[in-house]
C-alpha cells in the first residue's frame, strides 16, 4: 500500500483499520520503497514557497538528487511541523 491508497482509508477522517492488514509494517514499506538507496542533494527550511502552511515555516526539509523533498511533522495529519530524533553526538540529538 503507497500512501495515497493509505489515504482512501479513512472514512470521517478516521483511519479504517479494517482495511489496513499490519498498520506499522504498511508505513515501514513505504518508507523503505521510497527512502531506500536515495542521496541527500541539500538541506533547508521549509519556507512559504513549499506550500505546506504557516506552522511548518522553519521546519528542516530535506531534498534529495532526484528533486523529492520531505520534512517532518509532529503527527500524521500534517497539522504542524516537527523534528527528526538522530544518533548524531554533535547534532544535540534533535534536527
Amino acid at each position: 500500500m503507497n500512501i495515497y491508497e493509505y489515504s482512501n482509508t479513512k472514512t470521517n477522517g478516521e483511519i479504517n483499520m479494517e482495511t489496513i492488514e499490519d498498520y506499522s509494517e504498511t508505513f515501514r514499506k513505504n518508507a523503505y520503497v521510497h527512502l531506500k538507496g536515495r542521496t541527500i542533494a541539500d538541506v533547508q527550511r521549509v519556507t512559504e514557497h513549499d506550500g505546506l502552511g504557516d506552522e511548518f515555516e522553519g521546519t528542516l526539509k530535506i531534498i534529495f538528487s532526484d528533486g523529492h523533498w520531505m520534512c517532518p511533522s509532529a503527527d500524521s495529519e500534517g497539522n504542524d511541523g516537527g523534528v527528526l530524533f538522530t544518533t548524531f553526538e554533535k547534532a544535540g540529538t534533535l534536527l
